[in-house]
């Protein structure tokens, strides 16, 4: 069940926003009707989908959903292409948001690793160092996304091996790579992973996330070259002047 914070009124600016904007309110409708309740569950839908259930132009229904995610309402999980084809969103209700009231916690929060500043700033900097796009939590919300999805990774087992940060680095490494070979070749079927968090989204379809299938794309597609090519590239990484296998970044 999810329940919505009345206790805003319509003078808040959530609610100002949704009553001067009946498109994201009908979308934001859809949104909470499709969502089972969980924090962890959401809508797996396309926006060609929306448009067509709702009667709205995919354009319109694609700048309604950046509205609702910029002004905290949900989190979006980018498509990943499986079997040659595109999987659908999935758009999740944001419960840091205050126009929700916040699931019951099941267990006490724990402290935040010292490894997540760490990991966060790994991403930003390995995105920016190889294809020149800067990707970086800026909100509470996004940054809270972003925590989650590092402390989930810290929690996984690639192939049985415990969490390395060298390990980590060659796997955002190998993101980036497919990353800028979609943005310069616009080659089809590459992984992409703009927010550390979509790297711990499974899909309904897949059995692990998307860091693990990254991780297995790596390391067995064409294990020796691909090895070779992920440490050229984390070798080129660090010839800007930066450590990927040290605990606090280092100039090198």
């Amino acid at each position: 069940m999810i329940k919505i914070n009345n206790l805003l009124t319509v003078d808040h600016d959530l609610s100002k926003f949704l009553l001067g904007d009946p498109v994201s309110s009908t979308l934001l409708w859809y949104f909470l009707l499709d969502h089972p309740g969980g924090e962890d569950n959401g809508s797996a839908v396309s926006v060609k989908e929306l448009a067509d259930k709702l009667k709205f132009t995919p354009r319109v229904i694609q700048k309604r959903i950046d509205y609702l995610e910029d002004n905290g309402f949900i989190l979006s999980f980018t498509p990943e292409f499986y079997g040659g084809q595109r999987l659908p969103s999935i758009y999740q209700i944001n419960f840091e948001s205050e126009f929700f009231i916040k699931p019951p916690k099941k267990s006490a929060p724990k402290e935040e690793s010292p490894d997540v500043d760490l990991m966060i700033a790994k991403f930003t900097e390995i995105n920016l160092a190889i294809h020149n796009e800067k990707y970086a939590p800026v909100t509470p919300q996004q940054r809270s996304k972003w925590v989650k999805g590092a402390e989930k990774i810290l929690t996984l087992k690639p192939d049985g091996h415990n969490f390395s940060m060298q390990t980590y680095e060659e796997v955002v490494v190998f993101l980036a790579e497919q990353m800028k070979e979609h943005l310069v070749n616009k080659t089809a079927y590459m992984m992409q992973c703009r927010d550390l968090g979509n790297l711990v989204y499974t899909h309904p379809s897949q059995s692990d996330c998307k860091y693990i299938n990254a991780y297995r794309k790596m390391t067995h597609g064409n294990t020796n070259t691909n090895k070779e090519n992920i440490n050229e590239q984390t070798n080129r990484y660090t010839e800007h002047g930066i450590s990927t296998h040290d605990s606090l970044w280092e100039e090198v």
